[in-house]
């Protein structure tokens, strides 16, 4: 942690101390309560700054079906990104993509449906891979209807 937050969970805890010899017991402890809670408060907002600085890829077509956009949703830049797009055969490679940023990759021809399979590395070399459903007539994976969860199971038909 910081040197500014261990400093106020310090006084906070100078001050629980002093209502507990001076005041009542309870009101130390009601303090003691407050200031674990501002304490672990504070660890837990730096902790997620720093687990929260990843990058996060996903490819989609485009609307006229020629390009594939690479999409970084983190907040961390992506590094040594490699796209395979499955059926096609093909491959491309991007250097970086930085956090929000996107990227297009023209194809020769239009894309029906395929699959692009990424891998992308993070600022500390840590390899990701993900996988996006590229389908030019069907609904994409930014459908915002759709559950994050399934609800109910699916029956197939006969």
């Amino acid at each position: 942690m910081n040197n500014r937050s261990l400093l106020l969970i310090t006084a906070g805890i100078l001050v629980v101390i002093a209502m507990a010899v001076i005041g009542d017991i309870f009101i130390g402890g009601i303090g003691l309560i407050l200031a674990a809670t501002l304490g672990a408060c504070l660890y837990l907002n730096e902790k997620g700054r720093t687990l929260g600085a990843t990058p996060d890829l996903d490819a989609v077509l485009s609307d006229d079906a020629k390009k594939i956009i690479i999409r970084n949703h983190g907040n961390d830049p992506a590094y040594s990104v490699h796209v395979a797009l499955v059926p096609l055969n093909k491959e491309f490679d991007v250097e970086t993509i930085g956090p929000d940023g996107k990227y297009a990759w023209e194809a020769d021809e239009m894309i029906h449906e395929a699959k692009a399979a990424i891998t992308w590395k993070d600022a500390d070399g840590l390899m990701y891979e993900g996988q996006s459903r590229l389908s030019a007539l069907g609904k994409g994976e930014d459908d915002l209807l759709k559950p994050m969860f399934p609800l109910f199971e699916i029956k197939q038909k006969k």
